[in-house]
């Protein structure tokens, strides 16, 4: 399936940072919920859990669950994401978002990049349809170089997910989950363009920035305007990240 089916829960790291300006949106009337570890292990057999005590950020000791994922999901299987011929219907394709929209990567889509970007770019494709892509993890890695070589352009890059055997994430999450005071908005401010905002000078934390879910004690992955990289992490394993750049 070319899209992934995340599990509903997305454990948000809900931590704030200490000595630092608050903002006062705590609601003491909000329903907690406690993670259910078990929901993770059952949707992915790979993913290990563990009980471990922490300390948040406001300095709080409790206990957390540490998960650790390669993020390769058990449930579904992911790819294709590159069509292969201009006559090739969606399925055999990923999505590509441009401007809020969804398209699917199809062979007609590749075929007519030029005009959908309304630029002259080279062909994508061979006389008889054939769309260039990598075949290889060398040709992933060499056509997802910024500087890609003159024979990787014009590429769709499709690397799989059997290219990386070693890579594991950990993630350290509260079991009874604590609201913040300082929240991140991921998307903008409420009422905003909905893009990433930094930030007003009044209400960024004097102290050090709130420790990231997956990095114990460390600072957090930070996206475009400063926000987290990390979202959260679905019940199989798999993260949710900040939209990549395009």
């Amino acid at each position: 399936m070319k899209n992934l089916h995340f599990s509903v829960l997305i454990s948000f790291i809900l931590l704030g940072c200490g000595g630092q300006k608050t903002i006062k949106n705590i609601d003491d009337n909000i329903v907690k919920v406690a993670v259910d570890a078990t929901h993770f292990t059952t949707a992915n057999a790979n993913t290990s859990i563990t009980t471990i005590p922490c300390t948040l950020s406001d300095g709080t000791k409790t206990k957390c669950y540490q998960i650790v994922t390669n993020s390769t999901p058990t449930d579904h299987q992911m790819g294709p994401w590159c069509p292969t011929n201009i006559s090739d219907d969606a399925s055999a394709g990923g999505i590509w978002l441009e401007d809020g929209k969804v398209y699917d990567v199809d062979g007609a889509f590749i075929k007519n990049l030029a005009p959908f970007y309304k630029v002259a770019i080279c062909q994508s494709n061979d006389s008889i349809g054939n769309i260039f892509v990598t075949a290889t993890e060398e040709d992933c890695i060499n056509a997802a170089n910024p500087n890609v070589g003159a024979e990787y352009e014009n590429f769709c890059v499709e690397c799989l997910p059997s290219y990386l055997t070693k890579v594991s994430q950990t993630y350290v999450i509260p079991i009874e989950p604590v609201q913040t005071e300082a929240p991140a908005f991921f998307m903008g401010r409420p009422g905003g363009t909905g893009r990433p905002e930094r930030p007003a000078r009044g209400d960024r934390p004097d102290g050090p920035p709130p420790a990231r879910g997956g990095r114990p004690g460390g600072p957090p992955k930070r996206g475009d305007g400063g926000i987290p990289a990390t979202r959260g992490i679905a019940l199989n394993g798999v993260e949710f990240s900040a939209p990549a750049p395009v």
